[in-house]
Protein backbone atom coordinates (compact mmCIF):
# COMPACT_ATOMS: atom_id res chain seq x y z
CA UNK A 1 0.00 0.00 0.00
CA UNK A 2 1.52 3.40 -0.70
CA UNK A 3 -0.01 5.89 1.58
CA UNK A 4 2.61 6.78 3.95
CA UNK A 5 -0.09 7.56 6.71
CA UNK A 6 -2.33 5.07 7.69
CA UNK A 7 -5.82 6.89 6.87
CA UNK A 8 -7.83 4.24 7.03
CA UNK A 9 -9.47 1.76 9.47
CA UNK A 10 -10.80 -1.98 8.89
CA UNK A 11 -13.35 -3.35 10.48
CA UNK A 12 -16.41 -6.04 10.32
CA UNK A 13 -19.19 -6.56 8.49
CA UNK A 14 -21.53 -3.03 9.46
CA UNK A 15 -23.67 -1.23 7.02
CA UNK A 16 -22.75 2.32 7.12
CA UNK A 17 -24.29 5.12 5.23
CA UNK A 18 -22.62 8.14 3.85
CA UNK A 19 -20.09 10.18 5.80
CA UNK A 20 -19.80 13.90 4.85
CA UNK A 21 -15.77 13.93 5.64
CA UNK A 22 -13.09 15.53 3.64
CA UNK A 23 -9.23 15.19 4.19
CA UNK A 24 -7.42 18.06 1.77
CA UNK A 25 -4.34 16.59 1.09
CA UNK A 26 -4.98 12.64 -0.37
CA UNK A 27 -0.95 11.24 0.08
CA UNK A 28 0.34 9.83 -3.39
CA UNK A 29 -0.47 6.18 -4.11
CA UNK A 30 -4.40 5.22 -3.96
CA UNK A 31 -3.94 1.92 -4.66
CA UNK A 32 -6.48 -0.86 -5.22
CA UNK A 33 -5.56 -3.95 -3.25
CA UNK A 34 -6.49 -6.22 -6.06
CA UNK A 35 -6.14 -4.69 -9.65
CA UNK A 36 -3.13 -2.38 -8.41
CA UNK A 37 -4.72 1.12 -9.75
CA UNK A 38 -2.74 3.73 -9.10
CA UNK A 39 -4.14 7.53 -9.03
CA UNK A 40 -1.58 10.09 -8.13
CA UNK A 41 -1.97 12.77 -5.52
CA UNK A 42 -2.75 15.76 -8.73
CA UNK A 43 -5.43 13.52 -10.24
CA UNK A 44 -6.73 12.70 -6.83
CA UNK A 45 -6.69 16.72 -6.11
CA UNK A 46 -7.93 18.08 -9.54
CA UNK A 47 -10.33 15.55 -10.39
CA UNK A 48 -10.26 12.52 -12.89
CA UNK A 49 -12.26 12.61 -16.43
CA UNK A 50 -14.74 9.96 -16.27
CA UNK A 51 -13.83 8.42 -19.66
CA UNK A 52 -10.16 8.58 -19.07
CA UNK A 53 -10.24 7.19 -15.69
CA UNK A 54 -12.32 4.19 -16.69
CA UNK A 55 -10.25 3.38 -19.96
CA UNK A 56 -7.23 3.32 -17.74
CA UNK A 57 -8.93 1.03 -15.16
CA UNK A 58 -10.15 -1.34 -18.30
CA UNK A 59 -6.98 -1.67 -19.48
CA UNK A 60 -5.73 -2.40 -16.19
CA UNK A 61 -8.28 -5.20 -15.91
CA UNK A 62 -9.10 -6.50 -19.28
CA UNK A 63 -6.34 -5.41 -21.65
CA UNK A 64 -5.84 -3.18 -24.03
CA UNK A 65 -7.28 -5.44 -26.46
CA UNK A 66 -10.97 -5.13 -24.58
CA UNK A 67 -12.38 -1.44 -25.08
CA UNK A 68 -16.11 -2.78 -24.66
CA UNK A 69 -14.74 -3.00 -20.64
CA UNK A 70 -14.90 0.68 -20.34
CA UNK A 71 -18.53 0.55 -21.30
CA UNK A 72 -19.07 -1.91 -18.71
CA UNK A 73 -17.61 -0.28 -15.98
CA UNK A 74 -19.33 3.12 -17.11
CA UNK A 75 -22.82 1.21 -16.81
CA UNK A 76 -21.69 -0.23 -13.56
CA UNK A 77 -20.71 3.37 -11.75
CA UNK A 78 -23.99 4.75 -13.28
CA UNK A 79 -25.73 2.31 -11.80
CA UNK A 80 -24.10 2.94 -7.75
CA UNK A 81 -26.60 4.94 -5.99
CA UNK A 82 -24.19 6.49 -4.28
CA UNK A 83 -20.25 6.17 -5.89
CA UNK A 84 -17.22 5.72 -4.06
CA UNK A 85 -13.98 5.72 -3.91
CA UNK A 86 -12.35 2.69 -2.28
CA UNK A 87 -8.86 2.33 -1.22
CA UNK A 88 -7.15 -0.21 0.38
CA UNK A 89 -7.41 -0.61 4.59
CA UNK A 90 -4.61 -0.26 7.38
CA UNK A 91 -4.74 -1.99 10.81
CA UNK A 92 -4.54 1.45 12.29
CA UNK A 93 -5.08 5.01 12.49
CA UNK A 94 -2.02 6.40 14.10
CA UNK A 95 -1.24 8.62 10.89
CA UNK A 96 -3.99 10.67 11.04
CA UNK A 97 -2.99 13.57 13.24
CA UNK A 98 -0.06 14.00 11.21
CA UNK A 99 -1.93 14.35 7.78
CA UNK A 100 -2.05 17.87 6.50
CA UNK A 101 -5.33 19.68 5.75
CA UNK A 102 -8.61 20.01 7.22
CA UNK A 103 -11.00 17.26 8.06
CA UNK A 104 -14.72 18.22 7.48
CA UNK A 105 -17.89 16.48 8.74
CA UNK A 106 -21.51 16.91 9.56
CA UNK A 107 -23.87 14.37 10.38
CA UNK A 108 -23.96 10.85 9.97
CA UNK A 109 -24.81 7.26 10.63
CA UNK A 110 -23.06 5.77 14.06
CA UNK A 111 -20.26 3.40 12.62
CA UNK A 112 -20.60 1.13 15.52
CA UNK A 113 -18.24 -0.69 17.89
CA UNK A 114 -14.85 -0.10 18.52
CA UNK A 115 -14.19 1.27 14.61
CA UNK A 116 -16.83 4.39 15.94
CA UNK A 117 -14.40 4.57 19.43
CA UNK A 118 -11.11 4.57 17.11
CA UNK A 119 -11.75 7.07 14.65
CA UNK A 120 -13.16 9.10 17.48
CA UNK A 121 -10.23 8.81 19.77
CA UNK A 122 -7.84 9.43 17.11
CA UNK A 123 -9.80 12.64 15.71
CA UNK A 124 -10.63 14.08 19.30
CA UNK A 125 -14.00 14.02 19.39
CA UNK A 126 -17.04 13.11 21.42
CA UNK A 127 -20.21 12.54 20.52
CA UNK A 128 -23.44 15.20 21.10
CA UNK A 129 -26.44 13.83 22.31
CA UNK A 130 -28.04 14.72 18.80
CA UNK A 131 -25.67 12.47 16.80
CA UNK A 132 -23.43 15.20 15.82
CA UNK A 133 -19.16 15.39 16.44
CA UNK A 134 -18.44 18.72 18.33
CA UNK A 135 -14.88 19.76 18.81
CA UNK A 136 -12.12 17.94 20.36
CA UNK A 137 -9.71 19.37 22.52
CA UNK A 138 -8.08 21.83 19.98
CA UNK A 139 -4.45 21.46 21.69
CA UNK A 140 -4.38 17.69 20.83
CA UNK A 141 -2.09 17.38 17.47
CA UNK A 142 -5.17 15.98 15.43
CA UNK A 143 -7.08 17.53 12.17
CA UNK A 144 -10.05 19.60 13.03
CA UNK A 145 -13.70 19.27 12.02
CA UNK A 146 -15.27 22.41 9.49
CA UNK A 147 -17.80 22.39 7.01
CA UNK A 148 -17.04 22.09 3.69
CA UNK A 149 -17.48 19.92 0.95
CA UNK A 150 -19.61 17.03 0.91
CA UNK A 151 -17.58 13.19 0.41
CA UNK A 152 -18.75 10.24 0.89
CA UNK A 153 -17.49 7.08 3.01
CA UNK A 154 -16.49 4.11 0.69
CA UNK A 155 -17.46 0.16 2.37
CA UNK A 156 -17.64 -3.47 1.30
CA UNK A 157 -14.58 -4.42 -0.02
CA UNK A 158 -14.58 -8.06 -0.42
CA UNK A 159 -17.10 -8.30 2.28
CA UNK A 160 -14.72 -6.02 4.40
CA UNK A 161 -15.46 -2.41 5.44
CA UNK A 162 -12.98 0.66 4.35
CA UNK A 163 -13.28 4.17 5.78
CA UNK A 164 -11.22 6.43 3.03
CA UNK A 165 -11.12 10.20 3.56
CA UNK A 166 -10.64 12.67 0.66
CA UNK A 167 -11.85 16.23 0.05
CA UNK A 168 -13.70 15.85 -2.90
CA UNK A 169 -17.21 17.85 -4.36
CA UNK A 170 -19.79 15.10 -4.20
CA UNK A 171 -20.38 15.76 -8.21
CA UNK A 172 -16.96 14.99 -8.98
CA UNK A 173 -17.58 11.55 -6.77
CA UNK A 174 -18.30 9.50 -10.11
CA UNK A 175 -14.80 9.91 -11.15
CA UNK A 176 -13.20 8.06 -8.90
CA UNK A 177 -15.87 5.40 -8.43
CA UNK A 178 -14.26 1.72 -7.82
CA UNK A 179 -17.44 -0.71 -8.64
CA UNK A 180 -15.07 -2.92 -9.66
CA UNK A 181 -13.28 -3.15 -6.02
CA UNK A 182 -16.90 -4.14 -4.64
CA UNK A 183 -16.36 -7.67 -5.70
CA UNK A 184 -18.17 -10.78 -4.40
CA UNK A 185 -16.59 -14.02 -3.94
CA UNK A 186 -18.10 -16.79 -5.66
CA UNK A 187 -17.11 -19.24 -2.71
CA UNK A 188 -19.28 -17.30 -0.17
CA UNK A 189 -22.47 -18.17 -2.29
CA UNK A 190 -24.63 -21.09 -2.18
CA UNK A 191 -26.54 -22.42 -4.91
CA UNK A 192 -29.25 -20.54 -4.81
CA UNK A 193 -27.12 -17.13 -4.28
CA UNK A 194 -25.60 -17.74 -7.42
CA UNK A 195 -29.00 -18.58 -8.93
CA UNK A 196 -29.35 -15.26 -7.76
CA UNK A 197 -26.66 -13.44 -9.11
CA UNK A 198 -27.53 -15.16 -12.45
CA UNK A 199 -31.32 -13.98 -12.40
CA UNK A 200 -30.34 -10.22 -11.43
CA UNK A 201 -28.07 -10.32 -14.60
CA UNK A 202 -30.44 -11.59 -16.76
CA UNK A 203 -28.45 -14.85 -17.95
CA UNK A 204 -29.47 -18.18 -18.91
CA UNK A 205 -30.27 -19.76 -15.94
CA UNK A 206 -28.03 -23.27 -16.86
CA UNK A 207 -25.48 -20.66 -16.18
CA UNK A 208 -26.00 -21.34 -12.62
CA UNK A 209 -24.56 -24.99 -12.53
CA UNK A 210 -22.29 -24.01 -15.43
CA UNK A 211 -20.87 -21.91 -12.56
CA UNK A 212 -20.59 -23.81 -9.78
CA UNK A 213 -18.78 -26.93 -11.84
CA UNK A 214 -16.18 -24.80 -12.39
CA UNK A 215 -15.98 -23.69 -8.98
CA UNK A 216 -16.49 -27.11 -7.46
CA UNK A 217 -15.35 -29.70 -9.94
CA UNK A 218 -12.42 -28.32 -12.16
CA UNK A 219 -11.65 -26.16 -8.72
CA UNK A 220 -10.71 -22.93 -10.96
CA UNK A 221 -9.69 -19.59 -9.34
CA UNK A 222 -10.22 -17.60 -12.60
CA UNK A 223 -13.39 -16.53 -13.84
CA UNK A 224 -11.47 -16.68 -17.38
CA UNK A 225 -11.31 -20.09 -17.16
CA UNK A 226 -14.31 -20.69 -17.28
CA UNK A 227 -14.64 -21.20 -21.22
CA UNK A 228 -18.29 -22.68 -21.81
CA UNK A 229 -18.95 -18.77 -20.69
CA UNK A 230 -19.31 -16.11 -23.36
CA UNK A 231 -16.59 -13.95 -23.84
CA UNK A 232 -19.23 -11.00 -22.60
CA UNK A 233 -20.47 -13.32 -19.44
CA UNK A 234 -16.66 -13.77 -18.37
CA UNK A 235 -15.58 -10.37 -18.93
CA UNK A 236 -18.84 -8.98 -16.49
CA UNK A 237 -18.44 -12.08 -14.22
CA UNK A 238 -14.66 -11.02 -13.92
CA UNK A 239 -15.36 -7.53 -13.52
CA UNK A 240 -17.60 -7.63 -10.08
CA UNK A 241 -17.00 -11.61 -9.03
CA UNK A 242 -13.32 -13.20 -7.59
CA UNK A 243 -12.37 -16.45 -6.51
CA UNK A 244 -11.06 -16.91 -3.45
CA UNK A 245 -8.35 -19.75 -2.68
CA UNK A 246 -6.85 -21.13 0.26
CA UNK A 247 -3.67 -22.37 -0.93
CA UNK A 248 -1.44 -24.06 1.58
CA UNK A 249 0.79 -21.39 3.46
CA UNK A 250 2.88 -25.00 4.46
CA UNK A 251 2.99 -28.35 3.80
CA UNK A 252 4.33 -30.81 6.56
CA UNK A 253 4.62 -34.82 5.32
CA UNK A 254 5.51 -37.37 8.02
CA UNK A 255 7.41 -40.51 7.89
CA UNK A 256 4.67 -42.58 7.36
CA UNK A 257 3.45 -40.68 4.40
CA UNK A 258 0.28 -38.10 6.20
CA UNK A 259 0.39 -34.38 5.06
CA UNK A 260 -0.26 -31.68 7.48
CA UNK A 261 -1.86 -28.76 5.49
CA UNK A 262 -1.66 -25.11 6.92
CA UNK A 263 -3.78 -22.86 5.60
CA UNK A 264 -4.27 -19.02 6.28
CA UNK A 265 -7.37 -17.36 6.05
CA UNK A 266 -8.36 -13.78 4.60
CA UNK A 267 -8.37 -12.47 8.01
CA UNK A 268 -4.71 -13.92 8.58
CA UNK A 269 -6.05 -16.45 11.20
CA UNK A 270 -4.50 -20.53 10.69
CA UNK A 271 -6.23 -23.69 10.40
CA UNK A 272 -4.93 -27.27 9.58
CA UNK A 273 -5.89 -30.00 7.78
CA UNK A 274 -4.48 -33.51 7.62
CA UNK A 275 -4.35 -35.95 4.15
CA UNK A 276 -3.95 -39.53 5.51
CA UNK A 277 -3.36 -42.73 3.40
CA UNK A 278 -4.49 -46.01 3.91
CA UNK A 279 -1.65 -48.12 3.39
CA UNK A 280 -3.15 -51.35 3.94
CA UNK A 281 -3.24 -54.03 1.45
CA UNK A 282 -7.47 -54.07 1.48
CA UNK A 283 -7.80 -50.40 0.67
CA UNK A 284 -4.23 -49.15 -0.73
CA UNK A 285 -6.39 -46.63 -2.97
CA UNK A 286 -8.08 -44.73 0.47
CA UNK A 287 -7.25 -41.19 0.80
CA UNK A 288 -8.78 -39.39 3.80
CA UNK A 289 -9.00 -36.36 4.56
CA UNK A 290 -9.49 -34.08 7.70
CA UNK A 291 -11.14 -31.26 8.08
CA UNK A 292 -11.19 -28.87 10.48
CA UNK A 293 -14.70 -26.35 10.75
CA UNK A 294 -13.93 -23.90 13.08
CA UNK A 295 -10.26 -21.72 14.22
CA UNK A 296 -9.66 -23.44 17.71
CA UNK A 297 -12.33 -25.07 19.32
CA UNK A 298 -15.29 -24.15 21.37
CA UNK A 299 -14.70 -26.94 23.80
CA UNK A 300 -11.64 -28.07 26.32
CA UNK A 301 -11.23 -31.04 26.57
CA UNK A 302 -8.26 -32.03 28.34
CA UNK A 303 -6.69 -34.25 26.16
CA UNK A 304 -7.00 -32.01 23.30
CA UNK A 305 -4.31 -29.18 22.06
CA UNK A 306 -7.00 -27.28 19.95
CA UNK A 307 -9.01 -27.15 23.02
CA UNK A 308 -6.55 -25.41 24.64
CA UNK A 309 -6.30 -22.98 22.26
CA UNK A 310 -9.67 -21.53 22.75
CA UNK A 311 -12.36 -20.75 20.08
CA UNK A 312 -11.32 -18.06 17.62
CA UNK A 313 -14.19 -18.44 15.44
CA UNK A 314 -15.91 -20.84 13.34
CA UNK A 315 -15.12 -21.09 9.89
CA UNK A 316 -17.23 -20.57 7.15
CA UNK A 317 -18.55 -23.23 4.79
CA UNK A 318 -16.54 -22.07 1.80
CA UNK A 319 -13.64 -22.28 4.06
CA UNK A 320 -14.63 -25.59 5.02
CA UNK A 321 -14.55 -26.51 1.33
CA UNK A 322 -11.93 -24.99 0.34
CA UNK A 323 -9.44 -27.20 2.33
CA UNK A 324 -11.11 -29.99 0.35
CA UNK A 325 -10.55 -28.07 -2.91
CA UNK A 326 -6.94 -26.29 -2.42
CA UNK A 327 -5.78 -30.42 -1.26
CA UNK A 328 -7.80 -31.68 -4.37
CA UNK A 329 -5.36 -29.33 -6.07
CA UNK A 330 -2.08 -30.21 -5.31
CA UNK A 331 -3.03 -34.16 -5.84
CA UNK A 332 -0.69 -35.97 -8.07
CA UNK A 333 -2.22 -37.35 -11.43
CA UNK A 334 -4.31 -40.49 -10.77
CA UNK A 335 -5.54 -39.82 -6.96
CA UNK A 336 -8.37 -38.27 -5.71
CA UNK A 337 -9.76 -37.98 -2.16
CA UNK A 338 -12.35 -40.91 -1.11
CA UNK A 339 -13.17 -40.03 2.19
CA UNK A 340 -13.77 -36.89 4.35
CA UNK A 341 -13.73 -36.57 8.23
CA UNK A 342 -15.19 -33.40 10.33
CA UNK A 343 -12.35 -34.79 13.05
CA UNK A 344 -10.18 -31.79 12.93
CA UNK A 345 -9.99 -28.20 14.42
CA UNK A 346 -13.10 -27.68 16.46
CA UNK A 347 -16.53 -29.04 17.23
CA UNK A 348 -18.61 -29.17 14.23
CA UNK A 349 -22.16 -29.15 15.55
CA UNK A 350 -21.16 -25.84 17.20
CA UNK A 351 -20.95 -25.06 13.72
CA UNK A 352 -23.73 -26.68 12.33
CA UNK A 353 -24.88 -24.68 9.65
CA UNK A 354 -21.73 -23.48 8.16
CA UNK A 355 -21.12 -27.59 7.85
CA UNK A 356 -24.56 -28.44 6.30
CA UNK A 357 -23.86 -26.06 3.82
CA UNK A 358 -20.61 -27.11 3.46
CA UNK A 359 -21.70 -31.06 3.54
CA UNK A 360 -24.47 -29.66 0.68
CA UNK A 361 -21.63 -28.51 -1.62
CA UNK A 362 -19.53 -31.77 -1.08
CA UNK A 363 -22.07 -34.18 -1.79
CA UNK A 364 -24.07 -32.78 -4.53
CA UNK A 365 -23.73 -34.53 -7.43
CA UNK A 366 -24.38 -32.36 -10.69
CA UNK A 367 -22.12 -29.31 -9.79
CA UNK A 368 -20.65 -29.92 -6.27
CA UNK A 369 -18.02 -32.37 -5.77
CA UNK A 370 -19.65 -35.54 -5.78
CA UNK A 371 -18.57 -37.27 -2.77
CA UNK A 372 -20.93 -39.56 -1.52
CA UNK A 373 -22.71 -39.17 2.43
CA UNK A 374 -21.50 -42.23 2.94
CA UNK A 375 -17.61 -41.43 2.82
CA UNK A 376 -18.31 -38.51 5.50
CA UNK A 377 -17.92 -38.77 8.86
CA UNK A 378 -18.31 -36.10 10.79
CA UNK A 379 -16.90 -36.63 14.99
CA UNK A 380 -18.62 -34.73 17.33
CA UNK A 381 -17.68 -34.43 21.40
CA UNK A 382 -20.98 -34.79 21.86
CA UNK A 383 -23.64 -31.82 21.61
CA UNK A 384 -27.05 -34.50 21.50
CA UNK A 385 -29.51 -31.22 21.07
CA UNK A 386 -28.00 -31.51 17.49
CA UNK A 387 -27.36 -34.93 16.87
CA UNK A 388 -30.60 -34.77 14.35
CA UNK A 389 -28.98 -32.17 12.03
CA UNK A 390 -26.06 -34.94 11.09
CA UNK A 391 -28.85 -37.40 10.74
CA UNK A 392 -30.67 -34.63 8.23
CA UNK A 393 -27.20 -34.28 6.55
CA UNK A 394 -27.03 -38.56 5.78
CA UNK A 395 -23.42 -38.53 6.95
CA UNK A 396 -21.53 -41.23 9.38
CA UNK A 397 -21.52 -40.22 13.43
CA UNK A 398 -18.68 -40.63 15.34
CA UNK A 399 -19.03 -39.81 19.09
CA UNK A 400 -15.83 -38.95 20.67
CA UNK A 401 -16.61 -40.57 24.11
CA UNK A 402 -13.14 -41.08 26.03
CA UNK A 403 -15.21 -41.54 29.80
CA UNK A 404 -17.75 -44.13 31.32
CA UNK A 405 -18.16 -42.65 33.95
CA UNK A 406 -19.94 -38.74 34.46
CA UNK A 407 -17.16 -38.05 37.33
CA UNK A 408 -13.69 -38.97 34.08
CA UNK A 409 -15.98 -37.11 32.07
CA UNK A 410 -16.27 -34.19 33.98
CA UNK A 411 -12.28 -34.40 34.16
CA UNK A 412 -11.39 -35.03 30.54
CA UNK A 413 -14.32 -32.93 28.79
CA UNK A 414 -15.58 -30.49 31.46
CA UNK A 415 -18.19 -28.20 28.67
CA UNK A 416 -19.67 -30.47 26.97
CA UNK A 417 -20.34 -32.98 30.09
CA UNK A 418 -21.98 -30.01 31.78
CA UNK A 419 -23.80 -29.25 29.05
CA UNK A 420 -24.83 -32.91 28.16
CA UNK A 421 -24.08 -36.12 30.50
CA UNK A 422 -22.86 -39.12 29.95
CA UNK A 423 -27.01 -40.77 30.50
CA UNK A 424 -28.27 -37.72 28.33
CA UNK A 425 -25.91 -38.51 25.61
CA UNK A 426 -26.29 -42.38 25.63
CA UNK A 427 -29.49 -41.78 25.17
CA UNK A 428 -29.71 -39.39 22.64
CA UNK A 429 -27.39 -42.12 20.16
CA UNK A 430 -29.87 -44.52 21.34
CA UNK A 431 -32.43 -43.06 19.41
CA UNK A 432 -30.24 -41.49 16.36
CA UNK A 433 -31.58 -43.00 13.43
CA UNK A 434 -29.33 -44.94 11.76
CA UNK A 435 -29.25 -45.79 8.26
CA UNK A 436 -29.61 -49.55 6.76
CA UNK A 437 -26.55 -51.16 6.48
CA UNK A 438 -24.41 -48.09 9.03
CA UNK A 439 -22.99 -48.36 12.34
CA UNK A 440 -22.14 -45.35 14.77
CA UNK A 441 -18.60 -44.83 15.70
CA UNK A 442 -17.85 -44.13 19.50
CA UNK A 443 -14.68 -42.72 19.59
CA UNK A 444 -12.33 -43.56 22.91
CA UNK A 445 -8.65 -42.00 23.50
CA UNK A 446 -7.00 -44.24 26.25
CA UNK A 447 -5.25 -42.20 28.81
CA UNK A 448 -2.26 -44.00 30.78
CA UNK A 449 -4.05 -44.64 34.32
CA UNK A 450 -7.03 -42.69 33.67
CA UNK A 451 -9.68 -44.59 31.44
CA UNK A 452 -7.99 -47.59 30.51
CA UNK A 453 -8.37 -50.11 33.06
CA UNK A 454 -9.89 -53.46 33.01
CA UNK A 455 -13.10 -51.92 34.63
CA UNK A 456 -13.24 -48.63 32.58
CA UNK A 457 -13.64 -51.28 29.44
CA UNK A 458 -16.51 -53.32 31.22
CA UNK A 459 -17.94 -50.48 32.27
CA UNK A 460 -17.84 -49.01 28.17
CA UNK A 461 -19.17 -52.49 27.15
CA UNK A 462 -22.06 -51.73 29.33
CA UNK A 463 -22.74 -48.48 28.23
CA UNK A 464 -23.32 -49.42 24.23
CA UNK A 465 -24.81 -53.12 24.89
CA UNK A 466 -27.64 -53.58 22.13
CA UNK A 467 -26.70 -50.58 19.58
CA UNK A 468 -25.31 -50.83 16.32
CA UNK A 469 -21.87 -49.57 16.90
CA UNK A 470 -18.10 -49.70 16.17
CA UNK A 471 -15.78 -48.76 18.60
CA UNK A 472 -12.47 -46.66 17.65
CA UNK A 473 -9.56 -47.26 20.10
CA UNK A 474 -7.40 -43.77 20.24
CA UNK A 475 -3.90 -44.42 22.45
CA UNK A 476 -3.13 -40.90 23.37
CA UNK A 477 -1.13 -38.84 20.76
CA UNK A 478 1.17 -36.96 23.19
CA UNK A 479 1.89 -32.96 22.97
CA UNK A 480 4.12 -30.15 24.86
CA UNK A 481 2.91 -29.27 27.76
CA UNK A 482 0.28 -32.29 28.15
CA UNK A 483 -0.14 -33.83 31.74
CA UNK A 484 -1.29 -37.10 30.08
CA UNK A 485 0.47 -40.22 28.45
CA UNK A 486 -0.13 -42.41 26.37
CA UNK A 487 -0.72 -46.46 27.98
CA UNK A 488 1.49 -49.13 27.12
CA UNK A 489 1.28 -51.22 24.23
CA UNK A 490 -0.15 -54.04 26.60
CA UNK A 491 -2.96 -52.11 28.08
CA UNK A 492 -3.92 -50.67 24.82
CA UNK A 493 -4.28 -54.60 23.65
CA UNK A 494 -6.08 -55.86 26.93
CA UNK A 495 -8.22 -52.95 26.80
CA UNK A 496 -9.23 -54.17 22.99
CA UNK A 497 -9.54 -57.71 24.17
CA UNK A 498 -12.43 -57.13 26.71
CA UNK A 499 -14.97 -55.14 24.61
CA UNK A 500 -14.16 -57.53 21.90
CA UNK A 501 -14.67 -60.71 23.53
CA UNK A 502 -18.39 -59.22 24.66
CA UNK A 503 -19.03 -59.21 20.82
CA UNK A 504 -18.40 -55.56 20.10
CA UNK A 505 -15.91 -54.69 17.11
CA UNK A 506 -13.02 -52.45 18.17
CA UNK A 507 -10.38 -51.12 16.41
CA UNK A 508 -7.24 -49.58 17.92
CA UNK A 509 -6.54 -46.16 15.49
CA UNK A 510 -2.97 -46.31 14.36
CA UNK A 511 -1.64 -42.59 15.23
CA UNK A 512 -0.70 -41.41 11.78
CA UNK A 513 1.19 -37.81 11.67
CA UNK A 514 2.01 -38.00 14.82
CA UNK A 515 5.67 -37.16 14.27
CA UNK A 516 4.03 -33.82 13.06
CA UNK A 517 1.86 -33.05 14.98
CA UNK A 518 -0.93 -34.36 12.77
CA UNK A 519 -2.48 -37.39 14.54
CA UNK A 520 -5.97 -37.21 16.28
CA UNK A 521 -5.54 -34.81 19.15
CA UNK A 522 -2.80 -32.46 18.10
CA UNK A 523 -4.03 -29.84 15.58
CA UNK A 524 -2.42 -26.63 16.57
CA UNK A 525 0.53 -24.34 16.87
CA UNK A 526 3.52 -25.22 18.97
CA UNK A 527 6.79 -23.85 18.74
CA UNK A 528 8.40 -26.62 20.48
CA UNK A 529 8.46 -30.91 19.91
CA UNK A 530 8.08 -33.75 22.20
CA UNK A 531 9.76 -36.99 21.99
CA UNK A 532 6.61 -39.26 20.92
CA UNK A 533 6.61 -42.89 21.50
CA UNK A 534 6.62 -44.89 18.64
CA UNK A 535 3.30 -47.23 17.78
CA UNK A 536 4.05 -50.53 16.90
CA UNK A 537 2.46 -52.47 13.87
CA UNK A 538 1.25 -54.68 16.11
CA UNK A 539 -1.16 -52.37 17.41
CA UNK A 540 -2.98 -51.26 14.60
CA UNK A 541 -6.14 -52.98 13.62
CA UNK A 542 -7.74 -50.75 11.27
Amino acid sequence: MALDQDVVSRGGSVEIGCLQIGLAAVKEGIVSQDRQMLLSRQQVGNGLPVAPFLELLAQRQFGPAHPEGVRILLDQSLKQADPLLVIPPAERLDGLGETSGRLHTGRHRRLAGRRDNLLQQQAGTRQDSDGDHAHGDPAAPLVRYEGGHEVWLATRLHRVDYIIFHRLPRIQALCYALPVMSTTDLMTLSAGETADLVRDKGWPRFHTHQILRWLYQHRVTDVEAMTDLSKAVRMQLSAETRISALPPVETLTSEDGTQKFIFHLEDGKAVESVLIPNTSSRENDRLTLCLSTQVGCTLDCAFCLTGRMGLLRNLKAHEIVGQVLAVQRGLAPGLRLTNLVLMGMGEPLANADAVEEAVRRLTNQPWGVGLSPRRITLSTAGLTSRLTRVAKMGVNLAVSLNATTNEQRDRLMPAVNKAYPLQALMKACRAFPLKPHRRMTFEYVLLRDENDSAQDAARLVKLIRGMRCKINLIPFNEFPGSPFRRPADETVLRFQAIVTKNGVDAYIRKSKGRDILGACGQLGTLSESLPLIPVPQRCSTA
